[in-house]
C-alpha cells in the first residue's frame, strides 16, 4: 500500500514540475493549479497516510515566491520517500 502511495505522490510532484515549467501560464495560473484539491490537496491526504506532514515555509510574498517554495518542499519529500520505498515491501 505505501509504494502504492509514494507512486501517487511521485506523479503529483512530476505534475507540478510540468506546472511550474509551462510558459504559457502565468504565475497566479500556477499558483491556482497548484495550490487545488487535485494537486496540493492530493500530496497533503497521501503525506497523511504515510504517517507524515509535509512541512515547508510559506513566504506569502508572491504567486512564484509561494509556488516554488512548496514545489521544492514536495520535490524533497519524494526524494525522501523513494530513497525509503527501496526498503519497503
Amino acid at each position: 500500500m505505501k509504494l502504492v502511495l509514494i507512486a501517487d505522490f511521485r506523479h503529483q510532484v512530476i505534475r507540478a514540475n510540468t506546472i511550474v515549467e509551462a510558459d504559457d501560464l502565468t504565475w497566479e495560473e500556477k499558483y491556482d493549479l497548484i495550490f487545488s484539491d487535485e494537486l496540493s490537496g492530493k500530496c497533503f491526504d497521501i503525506a497523511k497516510k504515510l504517517d507524515d506532514k509535509i512541512d515547508y515555509y510559506d513566504p506569502d510574498t508572491t504567486y512564484e515566491k509561494d509556488v516554488m517554495a512548496f514545489v521544492e518542499a514536495i520535490r524533497d519529500y519524494d526524494t525522501k520517500y523513494q530513497r525509503l520505498s527501496k526498503y519497503m515491501e
